[in-house]
């Protein structure tokens, strides 16, 4: 059975109100009896004529300072604990109200069953505790809880400024002891303080440091002992209770006494106990502090991740709606990142992320919001803004400041962002209407061009329905094979010989007809369908080169494209290893087209891929060769037999002099590499000539013929009399 609290809530805001009544009913720990005034003199009045557990009271109920409000009450009774309700803006409140005779303070904004259902126990707890402490009743165990409970429920600094309260309320001393807390920094050779309770601002300030191994007096001791010092020039009698945690030495406390003061064997026990406390506690808060940061903040740049970009996205939503205001949301990415980064090196693409991250933190306010969401995806919330205007010149200076070079490792580096925006309310009244519509105008700034931004409106959605539907129907297209192979006859030029043919892919749709693959493989590599796309191809390949086989037809090496992600992945490669085990052909039927780009952008992953499958015997080309200036080092380390020039430059080679300049090295250098030569999108007798002329080892194109359906190919087999 759940103990039962009766709660007096003291709340002006009635929607605030019922929100914390809501929040109370949901909680598992106990049962609540509450009483609810938005008026200060009702809530004197109840507290005068009731006994109540716990005041949930909100600091701006009227317009006088805490330490009034909470004296007043406590004059009334000293029976209930206080826990303070705040706005975010007035934590400084909080502090005041804690130090005035309040156990906690909430700040509303932040406020959910847990923490509140924690405040109340917790608050309870405490209250009982001091007032054993108070009554002579004290033990160790006692002093431990309470560092517990508010290990729990304070951050570091309120935990801190608790310990040297419960310090004082137990020195048998006149209230004229001060004391303060002194952490020792990582790397820093100094402790600074941190907490302190009676000093004057001349004394903090004077004690603001002081070397390891020293009191504040100036003399040396030894970090691991505590001292007391009876006789100061400086400053008057004062202990200095080392913090240690398995021998690790955190910090001190220092205590002051105005006047003389006896030392105890028992009082000096009572000190260290204390410490040990504190040292579990700061240790334990320091650990989960990291746990955080690590949870929530990205490692490398520091900006908060997306688990806490949305953790805070939500808390603005919240107050936007409260207070009726509106706010943007920009999505950015950075374009030309993955080529700096394969190309330079993963330590050189960490530096330019955490250039790129400072740069936004110093183009924005500091109420505005930066995160890393992942690789090269940023995310700002400009909060508070008045109109659009003042978004688009942000978004200007955005993009304007991360096209400025970044010097990285002695090179120069260009790079830009696409950035999309979607503003409260008018994009979306929640949060993921508002990141899904922001990732939308992102998107379609990278599809029209790059280095830009733009706002999100309706029209987007039609792009990105069309997107969506063709995904669908792609993994229908699979289960419902509507997927076929279309074949194209590679020529020798010498010989005007079939030497191979090209499967190309084709999405026979029902209502469309056939798709060509430049319309759906780009959707397939972005939702993973690429692997399974691919693995299709892969096995029809091998069931065509199997029926060829028993229909007598000659040695005819089929090429197929495989997309540089499926030798990426370590699962999608086992399976094609595993696919060509067991296909129980020769493997030199087949060759395995990559294109150009892909070697580029992932060459170390790459070159690896395709040496595990060039072990089983398998041939490799390099498809559109020259469209990205690939590196002859790859060329070099690759097992590669082929290369296929790009058609573009033969679609010019007969009137562009760069063309066929560039085509006549690429044949050349690729005879002095010992590999074979062959140009696609031939399709005029001129580009045929100078290709021979060149010494172009192979040719295809619809000159000699366009891709075909099965049974067409294999009645341009017969007539071309290759059967």
């Amino acid at each position: 059975m759940n103990l039962s609290y009766k709660i007096l809530l003291a709340e002006k805001n009635y929607n605030q109100a019922l929100e914390i009544q809501k929040l109370l009913s949901y909680n598992d720990h106990f049962d609540s009896h509450i009483s609810y005034t938005p008026h200060y003199e009702e809530v004197l009045r109840l507290v005068k004529k009731k006994e109540f557990d716990i005041i949930l009271l909100d600091l701006g109920i009227t317009g006088r300072r805490p330490a009034e409000i909470i004296g007043e009450i406590r004059d009334l009774s000293s029976t209930p604990s206080i826990i303070a309700l705040i706005d975010e803006v007035d934590e400084g409140e909080g502090i005041e109200a804690i130090h005035s005779g309040a156990q906690d303070y909430l700040i509303k904004s932040r406020v959910d069953v847990d923490i509140l259902s924690h405040s109340i126990i917790f608050s309870l707890k405490r209250s009982h505790l001091l007032k054993q402490i108070n009554q002579g009743k004290l033990r160790e165990q006692h002093i431990r809880l309470i560092l517990e409970l508010s290990f729990k429920s304070y951050s570091l600094s309120k935990l801190m400024l608790q310990a040297l309260d419960l310090i004082i309320s137990i020195l048998p001393a006149s209230p004229e002891v001060q004391a303060g807390i002194f952490i020792a920094k990582e790397n820093i050779e100094k402790l600074l303080l941190v907490a302190h309770r009676g000093f004057s601002d001349a004394r903090a300030d004077s004690f603001s440091e002081i070397p390891l191994g020293t009191c504040i007096c100036g003399k040396q001791v030894d970090n691991n002992s505590l001292v007391f010092h009876d006789t100061l020039d400086s400053v008057n009698e004062h202990f200095r209770v080392p913090i240690l945690y398995n021998k690790k030495f955190l910090g001190v406390i220092i205590i002051i006494f105005e006047k003389k003061y006896v030392t105890t064997m028992s009082f000096e026990k009572l000190l260290l106990s204390v410490a040990d406390s504190v040292a579990e506690v700061i240790e334990s808060k320091q650990t989960t502090q990291h746990l955080k940061t690590l949870a929530f903040f990205d490692t490398l740049t520091g900006l908060p991740n997306r688990n806490q970009f949305c953790y805070r996205l939500k808390h603005v939503l919240a107050n936007a709606k409260r207070y009726k205001y509106k706010f943007a949301l920009l999505f950015l990415d950075l374009d030309r990142f993955k080529l700096i980064n394969d190309s330079l090196g993963h330590h050189a693409g960490d530096m330019l992320l955490k250039e790129t991250a400072q740069r936004l933190k110093s183009t924005v306010r500091e109420s505005d919001i930066v995160a890393r969401l992942s690789g090269d995806e940023f995310a700002v919330i400009l909060t508070r803004i008045r109109h659009e205007q003042e978004v688009s010149l942000v978004a200007r200076k955005v993009c304007k400041n991360l096209n400025e070079p970044f010097f990285v490792s002695d090179n120069e580096c260009i790079i830009s962002a696409s950035a999309g925006i979607a503003v409260f309310p008018g994009d979306g009244e929640y949060m993921n209407r508002l990141l899904v519509n922001a990732d939308t105008a992102m998107y379609y700034v990278k599809k029209h061009g790059k280095s830009n931004f733009h706002f999100y409106n309706p029209e987007m959605n039609a792009e990105a329905a069309e997107y969506a539907k063709i995904e669908t129907s792609l993994y229908q297209a699979l289960n419902n094979n509507e997927l076929i192979l279309f074949f194209q006859p590679e020529i020798d030029v010498k010989t005007h010989t079939i030497v191979g043919v090209e499967s190309l892919l084709r999405w026979n749709h029902p209502k469309q007809g056939i798709i060509f693959p430049a319309d759906f493989l780009g959707i397939a590599e972005k939702t993973g369908l690429i692997g399974q796309i691919n693995e299709w191809v892969l096995q029809k390949v091998i069931e065509h080169i199997l029926s060829w086989q028993k229909q007598n037809i000659p040695h005819l090496r089929i090429s197929l494209n495989i997309s540089g992600h499926m030798l990426l992945q370590k699962a999608r490669l086992e399976n094609i290893i595993g696919i060509l085990k067991k296909s129980n052909i020769p493997l030199d039927f087949i060759e395995i087209e990559i294109s150009e780009n892909y070697l580029i952008n992932h060459p170390d992953d790459l070159v690896n891929g395709i040496k595990d499958i060039n072990k089983l015997g398998l041939r490799f080309s390099i498809n559109d060769f020259g469209s990205g200036y690939c590196s002859l080092k790859y060329l070099q380390e690759l097992p590669i037999y082929k290369l296929k020039i790009d058609k573009s430059f033969i679609h010019t080679i007969d009137t562009n002099t760069k063309s066929f300049a560039l085509v006549k090295s690429i044949i050349s250098m690729g005879h002095s590499l010992g590999l074979i030569v062959i140009a696609e999108g031939v399709e005029r007798n001129e580009q045929l000539d100078i290709l021979r002329e060149l010494g172009c080892d192979e040719v295809q194109g619809f000159l000699l013929s366009k891709p075909l359906p099965e049974n067409e190919f294999m009645q341009y087999l017969k007539e071309s009399k290759f059967v």
